[in-house]
């Protein structure tokens, strides 16, 4: 429990520096380490229209969708956990994996962005659909077929076994 409330309290202090009110600050940083992706705005993440907030979001998310097993394991002195764990290097990898190939997807059939905008939104749609946290801060619907099927597959996965995240989950 108190890792979890580290992890909220420091989502929320983190929320609320970049601009959130404490109201939505305190409401967003329980979905997110939740990874249950309620918002308080029917435009979700998007309402803010703050690339940093987004950004807090998907270290926060990725933070929720580890073990929390793991969390007390470098608490109890394995400082080389999460470069050890099978589970969260697999988590990594298919992020940076999925990150790229919807980067590049984007990239290639969208220019309504600047590349480094790109990239952020790649990132935040890739971790909040495979955490299945549900955030959204574009419609990805607009970006053609290919996403939505990719999203379908990220979304079956989910995060690691013992963490917030939804799906089948990576260990298995």
């Amino acid at each position: 429990i108190s890792t979890y409330l580290v992890l909220t309290l420091l989502c929320g202090l983190f929320y609320w520096i970049f601009g959130m009110s404490i109201f939505d600050s305190v409401s967003h940083s329980m979905t997110t380490i939740a990874t249950g992706g309620f918002s308080t705005h029917n435009d979700s993440i998007g309402f803010f229209k703050n690339s940093n907030i987004e950004i807090i979001a998907s270290i926060f998310i990725v933070l929720g969708s580890i073990p929390f097993i793991s969390y007390l394991k470098f608490a109890q002195g394995n400082k080389k956990i999460f470069f050890q764990d099978v589970q969260i290097r697999g988590l990594i990898n298919l992020l940076f994996v999925s990150v790229l190939i919807m980067f590049l997807y984007l990239l290639f059939n969208s220019d309504d962005n600047l590349l480094i905008e790109k990239i952020r939104i790649a990132s935040f749609n890739v971790v909040s659909i495979l955490s299945g946290t549900g955030y959204v801060t574009n419609d990805f619907s607009l970006w053609g077929k290919f996403p939505l099927i990719f999203f379908l597959f990220l979304m079956f996965i989910g995060g690691c076994a013992g963490s917030t995240a939804c799906g089948i989950k990576i260990f298995r």
